[in-house]
């Protein structure tokens, strides 16, 4: 039996295709975990985060809260500069 060039060609096409088709299940096991340690890592205390307090907070620094109320009412970001010097660590 002879084979012809459409048959090896078509011969090598399927096995291509069929490459195509391995299993993810080794990414399909790890996706989302990058975005989960992301948005872990974001989190000041990860106590609070797992048990936060029934009631909201009852006070508020009064300037921050003008700010806040200003912000919502006009749309409009205030510029100015920070009232305490940020340290991250």
């Amino acid at each position: 039996m002879k084979f012809s060039a459409i048959h090896v060609a078509a011969a090598a096409v399927s096995l291509a295709l069929l490459a195509g088709c391995e299993s993810t299940s080794k990414i399909e096991a790890d996706f989302g975990n990058a975005y989960r340690n992301m948005v872990a890592a974001q989190i000041h205390n990860p106590e609070a985060a797992r048990n936060p307090p029934a009631d909201p907070p009852l006070t508020m620094d009064g300037q921050r809260a003008s700010d806040v109320m200003d912000k919502y009412r006009t749309g409009e970001d205030r510029k100015g500069t920070a009232q305490r010097p940020l340290s991250i660590q």
